[in-house]
């Protein structure tokens, strides 16, 4: 994922500046401020540990969200949405696969970037695995590629990816090119704010205001997110029984655990590092609620 990763850089790097660059320069440009801000934004983004998670309290999607906006009513809109809207991790390997597993090239399309490497990096990827596993089927192959590309992107935290625009002419394929103003989100489902923005006083806090919900929405939203329980009614709880991830409280709460509730912190750790698929991790994941309140 390294250089899938690299080449959303250079993708964003590329279309954004060529985007702001006349305002960048000249000061007297009506955008010349906001061509700034998203600058800024991009630096911050392209900083990030993961550029394709949600970040920390959803820093990292909230940065997206600005560097892609073109203004400031846009921000307030939240995520772009591409031609594809939402995709699962599987759908996504699947994609991927789909357009490596031959063994000649070819001309790759969006949502990975005809003009970067992952491709040809994804394709010596599968030939080496055929090499390794020689003598099995190519079916078990691929899926023994198709299980760790998605263990990859779980454990970088793969949240969204630019993806494709619709066709402008309204009919036909999608665009072959990903886009800055295009994004699938992986795993999370539609989010809409709600609040009534209008009636705050400027622009800019309608659109902070719409930014902020849209992206607790979307991180609320998807089981594979960082949570926390803190603001969090026991009553409230069985609505985070699908979550895939300990709480952010779990090791300064295990930390101060002794005696029975450290081994039953133990216990529910193992379960859910090791076998997010067993029934008990349900289970489990009470436990940890239940003991970090």
């Amino acid at each position: 994922m390294d250089a899938y990763e690299e080449d959303v850089l250079a993708l964003v790097k590329r279309q954004l500046f060529t985007e702001i660059a006349d305002a960048l320069k000249d000061r007297n440009h009506p955008d010349h401020v906001r061509a700034i801000e998203r600058k800024k934004n991009w630096d911050v983004w392209r900083k990030s540990n993961h550029c394709l998670s949600y970040g920390p309290d959803r820093s990292t999607l909230e940065q997206v969200i600005r560097f892609s906006s073109v203004t400031v009513a846009d921000i307030g809109r939240g995520l772009q949405k591409s031609s594809r809207g939402e995709w699962s991790l599987d759908q996504f390997a699947d994609e991927i696969i789909s357009q490596t597993k031959l063994p000649t090239a070819r001309s790759f399309r969006a949502p990975i970037d005809p003009a970067g490497t992952f491709g040809p990096v994804a394709c010596a990827c599968i030939q080496q695995a055929r090499l390794m596993l020689r003598g099995s089927n190519d079916r078990d192959v691929l899926k023994d590629f198709k299980r760790a590309l998605v263990a990859v992107m779980q454990t970088r935290h793969v949240n969204f990816i630019p993806d494709t625009l619709p066709n402008p002419n309204g009919t036909g394929a999608p665009l072959r090119t990903p886009s800055i103003h295009a994004w699938t989100t992986l795993g999370a489902t539609s989010a809409t704010p709600s609040i009534a923005v209008n009636r705050l006083p400027t622009q800019e806090a309608r659109a902070e205001a719409a930014l902020a919900q849209f992206t607790r929405l979307v991180v609320d939203a998807d089981p594979r997110a960082s949570w926390d329980t803190v603001s969090i009614k026991i009553s409230e709880f069985p609505k985070y029984l699908d979550r895939t991830v300990l709480p952010q409280s779990w090791n300064w709460a295990s930390a101060k655990a002794t005696g029975m509730i450290l081994e039953t912190y133990e216990w529910a750790d193992e379960r859910m590092r090791t076998n997010l698929q067993d029934p008990l991790c349900s289970l489990a994941l009470t436990l940890a609620f239940l003991l970090s309140k």
